[in-house]
């Protein structure tokens, strides 16, 4: 709060524009732990579900059936769309999901704005497939365990949109000569 020019309070929210920018150090820390806590999600979230799909890559080639989730009612299963693999086209798909989203991961580290938003585009587009298989299978099964991996899959995917846009916003450090 300050009383920048006027001698009323700001909130943070008045038209002095240098005023606004400036954060106190309390809102820096708050701020960085946030976003640590948005990007640990993100990665955790990618290297985990790529080695499985790695995983799933080799035991859906040799013969094998894989998926990340499904819902069970009596006898009948729900796949998760895009999440079941079978044969060896299920083993390429969960070999090219696994490669997507390495390479997505690392894209976000990339200097250049176009490669950070593709790559910001491409986690996107997990996280959203994720939360569609699962609120898909909710809407078939309302388990207690459907609507808890459904809530995980929505925090995990409003985490990656909020890192995506943080990346997609953020302006490159310019060179001091």
């Amino acid at each position: 709060m300050s009383t920048a020019a006027t001698g009323r309070p700001s909130f943070g929210l008045g038209s002095d524009k240098q005023d606004a920018k400036k954060l106190g150090i309390r809102q820096k820390i708050s701020k960085g732990a946030i976003n640590l806590m948005v990007s640990a999600v993100v990665w955790v979230f990618a290297i985990g579900t790529a080695s499985k799909c790695v995983i799933f890559a080799e035991q859906v080639w040799r013969g094998g059936m894989a998926e990340f989730f499904s819902a069970r009612m009596g006898k009948l299963s729900f796949p998760a769309f895009g999440l079941h693999y079978e044969g060896q086209l299920g083993a390429v798909i969960a070999g090219g999901q696994a490669l997507a989203v390495l390479a997505g991961l690392g894209m976000t580290l990339s200097p250049a704005a176009g490669m950070r938003r593709l790559g910001s585009m491409i986690l996107i587009a997990w996280a959203g497939l994720w939360i569609a298989g699962a609120a898909s299978l909710v809407m078939e099964v309302q388990s207690n365990e459907m609507i808890v991996v459904t809530a995980i899959s929505a925090m995990v995917f409003l985490c990656t949109l909020a890192r995506g846009f943080r990346l997609w916003s953020k302006k490159p450090k310019s060179a001091k000569a």
